[in-house]
């Protein structure tokens, strides 16, 4: 009985271990390109109005007149929504970092804004775990929802 309950205890840990790496671990696939967003892998925590995959497509969000009245909505609706901090932003690319309140975890957000369309594109992805439990939609919903509001 002992050996098992140290066997399961090794487990967790492991798996503690394994998630908070991940969590810490700055992504690699940020940053908007001449073809939009990079490639994500083929874990299903993630959410993108670039994507061909119709269950994790959102819809491009619509600018409010001018870039920065845009720009000014989204830091409204971003401090509306709280948990997150602006890590980088210039003229079109602004990288977000949502915190989850009770484990701590890191989820990347990524906002393109592009001036010749006129559109936010939006992408949202989990540092780490395999699914999100929908959590990026329901944020993109919540987001969408503020800002469309402003």
């Amino acid at each position: 009985m002992f050996y098992a309950f140290i066997a399961v205890f090794s487990l967790l840990l492991l798996f503690v271990a394994r998630i908070v790496i991940q969590n810490r671990r700055f992504p690699v696939h940020l940053g908007y390109g001449q073809s939009g967003f990079s490639e994500l892998d083929g874990k299903p925590n993630w959410v993108s109005s670039q994507t061909q995959h119709r269950n994790k497509r959102v819809a491009p969000l619509p600018f409010k007149g001018s870039l920065s009245d845009t720009q000014e909505a989204v830091r409204t609706a971003l401090t509306q929504l709280g948990g997150n901090e602006i890590l980088s932003q210039t003229d079109s690319f602004w990288h977000v970092v949502f915190t989850t309140p009770t484990l701590r975890f890191h989820d990347d957000l990524e906002l393109y804004f592009d001036q010749d369309t006129a559109l936010i594109q939006y992408r949202s992805k989990s540092r780490s775990g395999t699914s999100d439990l929908g959590l990026n939609r329901r944020r993109y919903e919540a987001f969408s929802s503020i800002y469309t509001a402003l």
